[in-house]
């Protein structure tokens, strides 16, 4: 996995003042599994990441950026 993703997941869960377990409950998987998508210890299995994009109420493309656009 990329590692930009389990950051972006980080930093976008933390900028919407989500815990890993409220995020974890919101796309129906275990706490854990969450935090290793956070970590890079595994790879966001792609039939949850419309889920992720949407309860961040970001576009699904951001979760991906390599870099943060904003400022």
């Amino acid at each position: 996995m990329d590692m930009a993703v389990g950051g972006n997941l980080r930093k976008i869960r933390t900028g919407n003042k989500l815990s890993q377990q409220e995020v974890a409950d919101y796309i129906g998987i275990e706490r854990k599994t969450y935090m290793n998508w956070e970590s890079g210890a595994s790879d966001v299995k792609s039939a949850f990441i419309p889920k992720l994009a949407e309860l961040f109420n970001v576009e699904i493309g951001d979760l991906f950026k390599e870099k943060s656009q904003t400022k």
